[in-house]
């Protein structure tokens, strides 16, 4: 076998070599964010409630710039809640929500408006002053908010 033909099989194989990893790191990645989402789900997933943002504070997490926020809830159904774990954080006090709300885009500024799980479709609505609504999946992660900072709504 010529050396050109051994050279090109070899890449081959590690060509194949490389997304075969690619793909075993993606689906066991993929299964975590499932089972961590069930977990998120049996902790928040009953959970329901909607407000104006009152508050907000920018924080920043790994070199990343996040925001918190302070919910005056026009409808819950849960009137005390408090969690805080590497999964998800929320607080709901004297009819005010804290939670961390994902990363802070100054162009989009702060949302007006949040409905979270609404119609217990795992939603979150964020609605913003400049634009059309956010919808994302309702997680409710820390994204790297001080655990202190859940008392500064309430």
């Amino acid at each position: 076998m010529k050396q050109s033909v051994k050279i090109l099989i070899f890449i081959i194989v590690v060509i194949i070599c490389f997304i075969a990893f690619v793909w075993i790191i993606e689906s066991n990645s993929s299964r975590q964010e499932d089972k961590d989402q069930q977990t998120r789900l049996a902790s928040i997933g009953n959970i329901q409630f909607k407000g104006k943002i009152i508050n907000s504070k920018v924080y920043e997490n790994g070199g990343r710039t996040y925001f918190m926020i302070c919910i005056k809830l026009d409808y819950t159904n849960t009137e005390n809640f408090y969690i805080y774990n590497n999964l998800c954080c929320l607080k709901i006090k004297n009819g005010i929500a804290t939670m961390a709300a994902g990363f802070f885009d100054s162009d989009i500024g702060v949302p007006n408006y949040v409905e979270a799980n609404m119609n217990r479709d795992g939603k979150i609505i964020y609605n913003y002053k400049k634009g059309d609504p956010y919808e994302g999946i309702f997680t409710l992660e820390p994204m790297g908010l001080p655990e202190s900072y859940m008392n500064m709504c309430n």
